[in-house]
């Protein structure tokens, strides 16, 4: 019972610094406009699709010797080197 006397004030505490947390935000502008961020991400802008660079083709980097594969890690996959 007397855990009560701790708690209490701790729970008044938390509940003012979270009033005061609010009226800052309001304050400070954090509500001002709510609508044009959440539409922003349903509007297309076909303009900003990045354009496909021609580095971006999946034979560069390939520094394995013909006939085996390159494993990347976490792959599980045996090579035909490996065969059982």
């Amino acid at each position: 019972m007397s855990v009560l006397y701790l708690l209490i004030p701790i729970g008044i505490i938390f509940l003012l610094l979270a009033v005061l947390f609010f009226f800052w935000a309001i304050k400070n502008g954090q509500y001002d406009d709510m609508e044009s961020q959440a539409l922003k991400i349903v509007i297309e802008d076909h303009q900003s699709k990045p354009k496909k660079s021609s580095n971006d083709s999946p034979e560069q980097g390939n520094d394995s010797e013909p006939g085996k594969h390159n494993q990347q890690p976490g792959d599980n996959k045996q090579s035909n080197n490996e065969s059982v």
